[in-house]
């Protein structure tokens, strides 16, 4: 029966050894926190200024969305390193008419200008959309005759698909 008391002693001081551990000690309880001691930075003082404030200058964006600007040059673009024959048409929504409906063969690394929205005399900030065809892929895309826009591009890229771009301000 030694073994016996020999366990007692090592659960007993088990128990004595833990027993501040597990009544709620510094922290656990709350009873005893620690709280860091933060002092507050200085507040600058800021001097009344003699200059005038600044005022904004007017959203160029929205002015130049709503300035028409009725010549829109559409390009189409062959960047792929065989010959391409690429069918643009061009639609002016506000009509429904198709302005431009054209088929191009171009060599490698060639542009050509097909079509300027000023030639249908847009009344004011109006939307384009160019429809192209190639090498049985196609895209579409639209174009207002703002100041916003740039030229628009047919390309056919250089893995053999068609795709349209256009700059926005």
């Amino acid at each position: 029966m030694a073994s016996r008391p020999s366990a007692t002693v090592a659960v007993l001081a088990l128990v004595v050894c833990s027993a501040g551990c597990l009544t709620g000690g510094p922290f656990l309880d709350g009873s005893t926190t620690e709280t860091p001691t933060v002092t507050p930075a200085p507040v600058p003082t800021v001097e009344a200024s003699t200059e005038p404030p600044v005022t904004p200058a007017p959203d160029r964006f929205d002015e130049a969305l709503n300035e028409p600007d009725p010549a829109k040059h559409v390009f189409v673009e062959n960047a792929w390193d065989r010959i391409v024959t690429v069918d643009v048409r061009v639609v002016r929504n506000a009509t429904g008419e198709t302005v431009l409906n054209g088929s191009y063969e171009l060599a490698p690394g060639e542009r050509t200008l097909v079509y300027n929205t000023s030639t249908a005399n847009p009344e004011g900030v109006e939307r384009f959309t160019i429809y192209s065809h190639a090498r049985n892929t196609t895209d579409a895309f639209s174009i207002e005759t703002s100041e916003c826009y740039g030229s628009a591009y047919v390309v056919m890229t250089g893995v053999g698909s068609i795709e349209g771009v256009h700059s926005i301000c």
